[in-house]
């Protein structure tokens, strides 16, 4: 009589094991995602200065993806923003095949006027370590990339051959230029790995510094992006 019991407890046993095992690896599988879709954005955001032409690079800067899926610019001036205003149908529309390519959505381009000449060392939190060296291009082509680096470039390039079929010359320059900044983007955050960096409580990508707010250090592109969208 005792037997059945026994056996029943058994698969409840397994059962519960089976959910531990599932919650224990849900956290890690959504935070993997999570990083993955925030190293794709901030590859995005620098593809800003290959499609915004030489008279913009120098007076404009991509902040981040609002929560609404555009992209925020900040502008040194209003005739800055008025010339970004006037060309944001070209710029979106390249920008939009950018996107597409890294499996991003883009729906529309905001001018900030308010950020480009802010200090980011004003919002550093006081508990974070003074401000790290960034590397030269050598030191970043010198930087060896992990195997799974290699397989979330590999995914990426996957993901752009399936969408593109029939690729024009354009399109296949997007995609190596896009799949450039990636590339980078994995380096840059390597070289920080080795070099002591902080690692943003937001996106979780190392970062030179980090900025308080309501008791999260944050990047300066989350930060950003969290003040915005509380008021």
């Amino acid at each position: 009589m005792k037997r059945p019991e026994s056996s029943n407890s058994q698969k409840k046993g397994k059962k519960t094991f089976g959910l531990t095992s599932l919650e224990s690896l849900l956290p890690q599988v959504t935070g993997h995602l999570g990083l993955e879709k925030r190293l794709k954005e901030h590859s995005f955001m620098q593809l800003w200065f290959s499609v915004c032409g030489p008279q913009l690079k120098e007076c404009s800067r991509p902040l981040y993806m609002d929560y609404q899926n555009n992209l925020v610019i900040a502008a040194k001036d209003a005739s800055v923003a008025q010339e970004i205003s006037l060309m944001r149908s070209k710029f979106l529309s390249e920008l939009g095949r950018m996107a597409r390519s890294l499996g991003l959505e883009i729906k529309g381009i905001r001018v900030d006027l308010k950020h480009f000449h802010q200090n980011e060392n004003q919002f550093v939190a006081p508990e974070a370590e003074p401000e790290l060296p960034e590397p030269n291009s050598d030191q970043l082509a010198a930087v060896i990339l992990s195997e799974k680096d290699y397989e979330l470039l590999k995914k990426v390039s996957a993901e752009i051959n399936q969408q593109v079929t029939a690729a024009t010359a354009l399109q296949n320059s997007i995609n190596e230029r896009v799949l450039e900044m990636m590339e980078k983007q994995l380096r840059m955050q390597a070289w920080r790995r080795n070099n002591g960096y902080l690692t943003c409580q937001g996106c979780h990508l190392l970062t030179p510094r980090l900025h308080a707010l309501k008791g999260r250090n944050l990047c300066f592109n989350c930060f950003m992006e969290k003040a915005d969208w509380s008021g």
